[in-house]
């Protein structure tokens, strides 16, 4: 194609407000430009004013989060027990729940005791996340990491102004870039994908207290309900035995 190129830029790829395109799209719609330089994601509002060509690229926005450990999500000493031998147990330890519930429930209400325990989701485009993921994270980390993807959109396509004379050139062109591995070439090149994980046997995790908690917490109240049994049996024996001198 024998033309000059020039450039516009925009901020957004453009929304209606007011009765009017902004941005990217904006451009387009007033015949200001041809083509759009940014692939963007097909709405039903921007179809009625821009004509999508192609698609350059696969793009994704999930959250991913470091996976937490059992610890996190479950009672370990709960997990190798079944029910009714805990259904056996509560009738003769139910005192001791009841204080340990009021306890837990208290320390769980402190402010920030979410945030320092370490836990976090990054909302991203797995492109370029990955990208510092890759840099910055441990082998080890790699292996914990998963995803959610939250918006379910398909992937963005390039667009150009509707009814422009080059519709077709831009057409070809894009589809032969595809066609002859440019376009694959240029999207390795810029967006990495999950780093693979190859350390998992070997790396090492420390036990914490998360691990432990509901484990000191059962030998603390016991400790405690035993004390306060043995103090009665003692305050109940001298008094026994001081009714017995009285007789």
């Amino acid at each position: 194609m024998n033309a000059s190129k020039s450039y516009l830029y925009a901020n957004t790829w453009g929304y209606n407000q007011n009765g009017s395109w902004n941005g990217m799209t904006g451009y387009l719609a007033r015949g200001e430009v041809e083509i759009g330089g940014s692939p963007m994601f097909f709405t039903s509002q921007r179809s009625s004013v821009v004509e999508y060509i192609s698609s350059p690229t696969p793009t994704r926005s999930k959250f991913v989060f470091l996976q937490p450990k059992l610890s996190y999500e479950n009672n370990l000493f709960l997990l190798s027990f079944q029910k009714y031998l805990w259904y056996g147990a509560m009738l003769l330890v139910i005192l001791l729940f009841l204080f340990l519930f009021l306890i837990t429930h208290w320390e769980w209400k402190k402010m920030g005791s979410c945030d320092e325990q370490g836990l976090f989701a990054f909302h991203m485009e797995t492109g370029v996340g990955y990208k510092f993921v890759g840099k910055y994270f441990e082998e080890g980390e790699k292996c914990g990491l998963k995803e959610i993807q939250y918006l379910q959109v398909i992937d963005p396509w390039l667009a150009v102004r509707k009814g422009s004379v080059f519709i077709e050139i831009f057409k070809i062109g894009t589809k032969r870039l595809q066609e002859h591995g440019l376009q694959q070439r240029q999207n390795r090149l810029l967006y990495m994908k999950r780093p693979k994980c190859s350390g998992k046997q070997s790396n090492f995790v420390s036990v914490s207290m998360v691990d432990c908690y509901f484990a000191f917490l059962v030998l603390l109240y016991g400790a405690i309900v035993s004390t306060a049994i043995m103090a009665i049996e003692v305050l109940y024996k001298k008094r026994n035995d001081l009714l017995f001198k009285c007789t």
